[in-house]
């Protein structure tokens, strides 16, 4: 039996997909979270998404950027999935 991708449970369902990455601030992203530096939750998620900018084991994409309020703004990527179809 194959094994079908989430691509091809769509096509077979005749839906439509879209993926977008969008680039976010860490320091924004945490905040809207209720976060803030030195917060232990902060600390500790800021060191993991430093930590696997080398290899990208967590798949975000993270890495250093520089921008009007920071020099060395951590940044990662947010990925959507825009998934569409029509009912019958």
């Amino acid at each position: 039996m194959e094994k079908l991708t989430a691509r091809g449970v769509f096509w077979c369902a005749d839906m439509d997909q879209e993926q977008q990455a969008q680039s976010r601030s860490f320091d924004r992203s945490m905040l809207v979270a209720g976060g803030s530096p030195g917060d232990a939750r902060y600390d500790e998620t800021r060191r993991l998404m430093e930590d696997s900018i080398a290899d990208d084991a967590a798949g975000f994409y993270s890495r250093f950027e520089s921008t009007a309020e920071n020099a060395r703004a951590l940044v990662f990527d947010n990925t959507i999935q825009f998934i569409a179809g029509e009912r019958t």
